[in-house]
């Protein structure tokens, strides 16, 4: 494991609190202050950036902890924070940014966007955030649809089986939701 100063807190300095985005024959790591490598199998650096400098730092409460998600040609990385919030799509091969999403300041999340098909059969990357349930085509970055109902810490991942869309918003509410179909926008 490698060790990282978090600029927020000393209690997040341990990096990452993420899984890697394997792929064969590369993986994909980042940390918790924003920096982010692709290696191939042999530990052969491809790219590296660091979004919290290039960006705007890392500043989540307990840390940064969603992983990236690979989606054919792209890795998608989730990056609510304080000062900053924004979906970003980088070329996997590259590391060149491909679409970035902005959504302002204080928007919040500790979840990873899971990349599921809707009853329609069409992809959608399905963000839960502090401020609503989002899901946004990956291969654009256009909003597809959003669910509105503020919680105070968005963990949990939303997943579709049989049809049917399962949502945790996250502390302090406990429901879980079950939607068919596409959500009202």
């Amino acid at each position: 494991m490698r060790k990282a100063t978090c600029p927020t807190s000393t209690r997040n300095a341990i990096s990452p609190r993420r899984a890697p985005s394997p792929t064969a024959p590369t993986s994909t790591r980042g940390s918790a202050t924003g920096s982010l490598r692709r290696s191939d199998v042999n530990g052969k650096l491809a790219w590296k950036r660091h979004l919290g400098k290039e960006y705007s730092r890392f500043d989540l409460d307990w840390g940064h902890a969603s992983s990236p998600v690979l989606y054919r040609d792209r890795l998608i990385l989730l990056c609510y924070h304080k000062s900053s919030s924004y979906l970003l799509a980088l070329d996997k091969r590259t590391g060149k940014e491909l679409w970035k999403v902005d959504r302002g300041q204080d928007l919040k999340s500790y979840s990873t966007p899971p990349g599921d098909r809707n009853p329609a059969g069409r992809c959608e990357l399905i963000v839960n955030s502090s401020e609503n349930m989002e899901a946004f085509d990956p291969m654009t970055g256009k909003s597809l649809w959003k669910y509105v109902e503020p919680t105070r810490f968005a963990v949990p991942m939303p997943v579709y089986h049989d049809g049917v869309l399962y949502v945790s918003r996250g502390y302090p509410q406990r429901a879980i939701h079950g939607a068919a179909g596409r959500p009202a926008r």
